[in-house]
């Protein structure tokens, strides 16, 4: 074996690649100054490396040097993360359809349109921009949402040319704090503008335009939906097998993912590397009769790889799904070959892979979890089921599935609380409840889809029914979900270096880093219980920005009076108007129309004006400024 193949199976070669051209995308998408000179950095490190190289490598013998050599590789891949991530923003680009004026945009339509809601929103490429006897070829992404007119039904595919009217506009932020960050979200799928539409303003000037495989998968896709739709009595199992299989979640009702998310399970309703691995164990299994030569084992091999890119294609390219399938692709070939098989060196490589084809990946929050959940499984999860030692075969396979569980979970952990800010304490319950059903309507549903067998569906729906009403039980539990987890960055770092020091320490049995993580653990916590402390003497006025509503809170320390039309159970109150409240440590909350007079602690509404402390406002005046279009207020009352 050659040493530069030995280096890559025997140490974390593409980890020592993977940590400077991360910080490279990381430093390119969030520091304006370095993304705006990211061209003439390349171009300076470039000159600067060829003098040093051709003037100091032989008569200082650089290569002897292995802290000089490592240092130059590290600046090298931070360069070319940097440089990648830079151009695959297109608004750099001269051609992007926001820096040409026009009339008319000319666009294909770049993804399966979603219906929702009365609407139907898709993201365009923008291909030529029209003005009165001028047209310019263009680039760029756009987001656009028809309004459906019933007098004038128009279907919209995959691959359609459309021509539009050019009245986009920037994504807008949030309108009101702590809320969903729509325009971060589409920034990081390289999509920065939007546009509202009537069907009337949209003419159909072409289709199948699109890749002819992305074409074909698609429909490929929706027609196996349409067989679920056909087979299945009701909607509930048509949509959760649609989801569970194909990936196809935009007729999933809320209530299924609501009672997922509570449950820990939210995992199993997105396509990902469970459904990958099933698939390999169970192709590796069927086709097992070619295990006597090399050449069948090779033959075997590709038949698996090719099913599983087959498999990611049906479902959309989704990131968790390509993350599985590069990783699967690698463990196999390297497994093929007898190589021995580094898991966190082969994570490292897929995710090497992915943020070539993709930087903007790193964002993304499933394609996180996803990667963290796979390292918990390969670093943590041997040490943590060496705890115990179970002879008894059955016992053996409960604890190998609780202690895969606690691996996924511990790794995520710090993550999970600042997206989702809850946390499902019956987590081990839950996974280990879904664990059989879920592997079950995996393997019937590929069954059924594959060979047409109508038979599968009573029992399919009966383990949907069996799972989900588990899980509606697991959720009804007291203290099921620990919600209001609000972490600043700060406190996230600390949660992360706990974690991690704790894992070392514990897998090293090194008392310094269980010290160490001991100390971050006292930061976090004093970190928290300073921020609880301001929330006791924190006086805020917050006007919300309320479409069609008006929405302002009065907040005194841990108590909140909102003066609203709005109930605390609407929709809209828990969107937009509960996410700061909880992000401020209220516990209280008192809802008043403000109709009729009011008064609670420090509040007193009249007719006509509104105390606050030592504020007073008149109340129709703000009742009217509420109802104008603008971003939330919020003004902290001294």
């Amino acid at each position: 074996m050659s040493s530069s193949s030995s280096v890559t199976n025997s140490k974390p070669f593409f980890v020592r690649l993977l940590i400077p051209f991360v910080m490279g995308i990381i430093c390119t998408s969030r520091i304006t100054v370095f993304a705006e000179n990211i061209w003439i950095y390349c171009g300076l490190f470039g000159l600067t490396s060829l003098l040093l190289i051709g003037l100091c490598y032989v008569k200082l013998a650089l290569y002897r040097n292995k802290i000089c050599i490592g240092v130059y590789i590290n600046i090298v891949v931070f360069v070319v993360g940097g440089w990648i991530t830079a151009s695959h923003d297109e608004r750099n680009c001269p051609h992007h359809f926001s820096k040409i004026k026009s009339s008319y945009l000319k666009v294909r339509i770049d993804e399966e349109p979603q219906l929702k809601n009365g609407n139907i929103r898709f993201k365009a490429e923008v291909v030529m921009a029209y003005e009165p006897q001028r047209q310019a070829a263009t680039n760029g992404k756009l987001m656009v949402t028809c309004k459906i007119d019933s007098s004038n039904v128009m279907v919209l595919k995959y691959g359609d040319v459309l021509l539009l009217p050019s009245n986009f506009k920037e994504v807008n932020d949030p309108l009101n704090p702590a809320t969903f960050d729509y325009k971060t979200w589409l920034a990081n799928k390289e999509i920065y503008h939007q546009c509202f539409l009537k069907s009337s303003q949209i003419k159909v000037l072409d289709s199948g335009k699109g890749n002819w495989l992305i074409d074909y998968l698609i429909k490929l896709r929706l027609k196996q939906v349409d067989y679920f739709k056909k087979v299945f009595k009701n909607d509930v199992d048509y949509a959760f097998c649609s989801t569970l299989i194909l990936g196809y979640r935009t007729e999933l009702d809320d209530e299924v993912v609501d009672i997922y998310s509570k449950t820990g399970t939210i995992h199993a309703l997105s396509v990902s590397g469970m459904h990958v691995g099933l698939i390999y164990l169970f192709l590796n299994l069927a086709l097992a009769f070619l295990n006597k030569n090399v050449t069948l084992e090779w033959v075997k091999t590709l038949t698996i790889i090719l099913f599983i890119w087959f498999y990611a294609l049906l479902t959309g390219f989704a990131p968790s799904i390509l993350r599985s399938a590069v990783m699967i692709t690698a463990f196999i070939i390297g497994k093929q070959v007898n190589r021995k098989t580094n898991g966190c060196n082969i994570l490292a490589f897929t995710a090497l892979v992915l943020l070539l084809y993709n930087p903007l990946y790193i964002w993304d929050i499933g394609f996180q979890l996803s990667f963290l959940s796979v390292l918990g499984l390969v670093y943590l999860h041997p040490m943590i089921s060496n705890w115990i030692n179970i002879e008894h075969r059955f016992l053996n396979k409960i604890w190998l599935a609780i202690s895969i569980s606690v691996a996924a979970q511990l790794i995520t952990f710090p993550f999970s609380v600042y997206y989702f800010h809850s946390f499902p304490v019956y987590f081990l319950i839950s996974n280990l409840f879904i664990s059989i059903p879920t592997t079950l309507l995996m393997y019937f549903g590929i069954l059924m889809l594959l060979f047409k067998l109508d038979f599968l569906a009573p029992v399919i729906e009966w383990l949907i029914w069996f799972t989900n009403s588990g899980l509606g039980q697991i959720a009804k539990f007291p203290m099921s979900v620990i919600p209001k987890l609000w972490l600043s960055e700060f406190e996230l770092l600390f949660l992360i270096l706990f974690v991690a020091l704790l894992v070392c320490g514990l897998s090293c049995y090194n008392k310094r880093l269980i010290i160490l993580s001991a100390v971050c653990l006292l930061l976090l916590q004093s970190a928290s219980a300073y921020e609880e402390w301001t929330a006791f003497k924190q006086k805020k006025i917050i006007i919300y920005s309320l479409r069609g509503n008006y929405g302002v809170g009065f907040i005194s320390g841990k108590t909140a009076i909102v003066m609203t039309q709005l109930q605390q159970d609407d929709h809209i109150f828990k969107k937009e108007i509960q996410p700061y409240l909880d992000k401020h440590y209220v516990n209280e909350v008192f809802v008043t129309s403000g109709n009729k007079p009011f008064k609670r602690g420090n509040l007193t509404i009249d007719a006509n004006l509104i105390r606050f402390y030592d504020h007073v406002v008149d109340k129709d005046d703000l009742l009217r400024y509420c109802k104008t279009k603008r971003k939330a207020i919020v003004r902290d009352i001294r």
